[in-house]
């Protein structure tokens, strides 16, 4: 064995009789024995570059007592020059070693720039710093990195609307570019709101994270995968050239199989971009968004459990929060609701002392990135197209306006114009000046909630950042000035002990220094992989919840799994942008308590920290009063679909400090709260949840046992039997299985609803492929899949791709034709039948049962009256 060591965690392998047996054996069965490489090792990562090319060759990780081997083949680097589209590989060849670190450098001749490569340990993993140079003309490149690490068996965590994505079902996928604005229906809702991905291998339980760092400045970059093997990563729009150094850095990072940790790693190398700058106080959770004239009954609130209003609409106009007139008309004068009453400092401080006094903090509208539109202008109300408006806004802040690829400006909400808060522009400083006037004048508002943080995901063609720049064209991201505008509102606002939430962010550079986050689309899961340690509301906007509530309720669950709070639905008050609904304002009071039990909530990052048994979602967080809450959600049971059954789950805590929980409370959405016991045994808490319907929030804690808040419990039980009058009939169940001649040209037919991301969904029947459906259901035939009389009724799985979709089942029908020609039921499934999963909540396992012919219920469907199914 022949090492050289060339500093701390960095070793150059000579010979590859250095590896241990088990690695050389681990190498044999990936397919490539890398030979001769330069190692770089940090936090049970290494990296390994081949001397000869530079490229990288090698990627190991341990794990506890296991190791894994990622690269099938060295990785692949190709860069693109986006104003003529010319396209070399890169490669270095020429090796300098360094204390500490190993750098390359090599030339580019075709596109006139040198390269070099820098890697080094760290304390959380390796990174790798790449820089390009040259003194021709600067243009937009693109760097495509194609790394041979997937197999059919691979996972991806992406930080999306898709979440954990199986390869297998996925095996060519290109994810929209990290930062897309998810809210625009062209984008189709979908995003990507962190610079990273990860792979996982489930079996060995270990994982490989690559990562942008979140201080620096993203112009692109976008995730890709081709075959079951090749993972891409593409940064585009980056300058090179003039004469200016282009640098370039990803972090590489192994842990757990588990997304959790995957938010652990990253959000402990940026914790102000994850953690609340403040601590935790009164007001987050529930909330409500609306002008300060008039507001929904304090005794309504009380029972949906508000806490802070984002108030809005004292403004003049967006831009002027608060002129320096300490009277005025505010833009509800004569806009929208028109209601002709003047707006003061005075007035607004006595609204937010009445809100205090009930507990309800109230918040500032603020905006750093639009000016003009709609409103009172020096007392006279303009519409948001006047030329007076534009030429008040060129003479001001001309220099900031935000242009397009064109040269024109960029129009916004009812005639707005975006402005750059860059702080070498003059909005910058009017900016100041709004928030220095607030915090002097309006002394009891508990902070800022900036609006339009979805303008980060654009770009300025009228300036320059220095980096940015599409072929020859240069612009400037704009993630980068209004990252720091809210920088310079959260450094203002905490020396007054005030917080900063915002508004629609999906992307990572403009959230540091927040205290949390309150959003106009509730987009889940990503909005939960932002908020692991910060609290979070949003509006009720995605999801339907006029009459059928089935959409509406299954929203609510996914929101306790990441515990996202809900914008307050009025039974008659018309509250802004939130109709109200009467049944959906009683749903809200029924989740009302489970919600408060994450108040002060911090997401547990633990690899595999919770477990439930049964077909549920599971997560787990430790809230403000120091308890673990564990929220149970039935991914087949739902009120809306009559379900009244309940069943006895396990709820297994793996945590550090298990030993010292003693006690466990349960808050159903399906009944009073209640007590249950806790059992210890080694480093595993369970509690047995005797009567889990559709959802359940279990908190546990140590020390004295607290009162049961079940104050409310006997109000709810009637709001519970209004809202939901009728129960299904339990499925009938037959004496004996049906005789083989009945089982002749069987068919399957599955019936629900999506009530997650769109997809397609795999029917497997006792193991065997039997097709697939991306609707409402689908009907599958059988012979070929069974084959002979089953002796039990069959097991239906139902797969989603990934954990955005999800599949709502209503019913699962076995059924056959006569010889008479009659085609009747012989099993069935519905959700009064208990299911279980599969490897993941992806995989939903649905037992039928024999049933009498004919004989089978149909749950109801859309609130109508449930009927016995018939012959079809």
């Amino acid at each position: 064995m022949i090492r050289k060591l060339l500093g701390p965690g960095l070793v150059v392998l000579v010979a590859a009789a250095s590896l241990c047996a088990a690695q050389e054996q681990a190498r044999k069965s990936a397919g490539t024995v890398p030979a001769d490489l330069a190692w770089v090792e940090g936090n049970g990562i290494r990296c390994g570059v081949d001397r000869a090319t530079g490229r990288l060759a090698g990627v190991e990780t341990r794990f506890g007592q296991r190791s894994r081997v990622w690269l099938k083949q060295p990785v692949r680097l190709i860069l693109r020059n986006e104003a003529n589209n010319l396209s070399v590989p890169v490669q270095t060849s020429e090796l300098k070693p360094a204390v500490g670190a190993l750098s390359l450098a090599g030339h580019l001749e075709q596109l006139g720039l040198t390269f070099s490569q820098t890697w080094k340990s760290s304390s959380s993993g390796v990174t790798w710093d790449l820089q390009f140079n040259g003194a021709g003309q600067r243009a937009g490149h693109e760097l495509t990195i194609e790394l041979p690490i997937l197999s059919s068996d691979s996972q991806i965590f992406t930080p999306s609307n898709r979440g954990v994505m199986d390869v297998a079902a996925n095996p060519d996928f290109t994810n929209v570019p990290y930062g897309t604005d998810g809210w625009g229906w062209e984008t189709g809702h979908v995003y990507y709101v962190l610079p990273l991905v990860s792979v996982f291998d489930a079996k060995a339980d270990q994982a490989l994270t690559i990562a942008l760092p979140a201080d620096v400045n993203i112009p692109h970059f976008q995730v890709l995968w081709t075959g079951s093997r090749i993972l891409r990563l593409a940064l585009g729009h980056r300058g090179m050239g003039g004469g200016k150094p282009t640098s370039l850095r990803l972090l590489f990072y192994t842990h757990a199989a588990d997304y959790r940790s995957v938010l652990k790693a990253y959000s402990d190398d940026f914790p102000p971009y994850f953690k609340p700058a403040l601590p935790r106080g009164r007001d987050e959770g529930a909330f409500y968004y609306h002008h300060i004239q008039d507001h929904p009954s304090f005794e309504e609130m009380a029972r949906q459990r508000v806490r802070f209003l984002w108030s809005s609409f004292w403004f003049t106009h967006v831009g002027e929060y608060l002129p320096e007139a300490t009277e005025w008309k505010p833009y509800s004068f004569a806009n929208w609701w028109r209601l002709g009453e003047m707006m003061s400092d005075d007035k607004i401080r006595a609204f937010i002392r009445t809100m205090n006094e009930h507990g309800i903090g109230v918040f500032a509208f603020f905006n750093v990135d639009e000016y003009g539109g709609a409103g009172s202008y020096d007392g006279v109300d303009l519409h948001g197209d006047s030329p007076l408006i534009d030429k008040l806004r060129a003479e001001k802040y001309g220099d900031s306006l935000v242009k397009d690829v064109a040269g024109r400006d960029v129009p916004s909400w009812e005639g707005c114009k975006v402005v750059n808060p860059d702080h070498r522009y003059s909005y910058y400083r009017h900016l100041q000046e709004q928030v220095a006037r607030h915090l002097h004048r309006l002394p009891e508002i508990a902070g800022f909630i900036i609006d339009r943080m979805d303008w980060a995901s654009t770009f300025d063609y009228g300036h320059d950042d220095g980096l940015t720049m599409f072929g020859a064209i240069p612009a400037e991201n704009m993630a980068a000035p209004i990252g720091e505008a809210v920088r310079m509102v959260c450094r203002l606002s905490h020396e007054q002990g005030k917080r900063v939430y915002l508004n629609h962010a999906y992307r990572i550079e403009v959230l540091k220094d927040l205290d949390g986050y309150c959003y106009e689309n509730e987009y889940l899961p990503a909005l939960g992989f932002l908020s692991s340690y910060r609290p979070a509301s949003a509006w009720c906007y995605r999801k339907p919840y006029h009459r059928d509530l089935l959409q509406f309720e299954a929203q609510l669950k996914r929101r306790l799994q990441y515990a996202l709070f809900p914008h307050m639905i009025a039974h008659d008050f018309p509250i802004c942008q939130e109709e109200p609904d009467a049944r959906a304002a009683d749903l809200l009071e029924i989740y009302a308590p489970l919600f408060s039990t994450l108040l002060g909530k911090q997401q547990v990052l633990l690899p595999h920290c919770v477990a439930a048994s049964g077909a549920n979602d599971v997560n787990l967080f430790i809230n403000g009063a120091g308890d673990y809450v564990v929220p149970v959600t039935s991914r087949t049971r739902f009120q809306s679909r009559g379900a009244r059954e309940t069943e006895t789950i396990s709820v297994t805590l793996r945590v550090p400090d298990g030993a010292g929980l003693a006690w466990a409370h349960v808050y159903s959405a399906d009944g009073p709260p209640y007590r249950e016991a806790v059992n210890r045994k080694s480093e595993e808490v369970t509690v047995k949840v005797s009567r889990h319907g559709t959802a359940s929030m279990i908190v546990v804690g140590r020390g004295a046992e607290p009162t049961l808040d079940e104050e409310d419990a006997a109000r709810l039980g009637g709001v519970r039997a209004r809202l939901f009058p009728k129960s299904a009939t339990p499925l009938p169940a037959a004496e004996q299985s049906p005789s083989p001649s009945d089982l002749k040209n069987l068919s399957l037919r599955i019936e629900g609803t999506q009530v997650g991301e769109w997809g397609t969904l795999t029917v497997r029947v006792d193991g065997k492929t039997a097709g697939q459906f991306s609707s409402a259901g689908g009907t599958f035939r059988l012979n070929t899949i069974i084959g002979a009389h089953p002796p039990r009724p069959l097991t239906v799985a139902i797969v989603a791709p990934d954990d955005g979709v999800w599949f709502a089942p209503q019913s699962v029908e076995l059924f056959t034709r006569r010889g008479d020609g009659k085609t009747i039921h012989m099993a069935a499934w519905t959700p009064s039948i208990s299911a279980t999963v599969g490897a993941t909540t992806r995989e939903l396992r649905l037992p039928l049962r024999w049933c009498k012919p004919g004989s089978v219920e149909r749950p109801a469907s859309r609130g109508e009256k449930a009927s016995i199914a018939r012959e079809f």
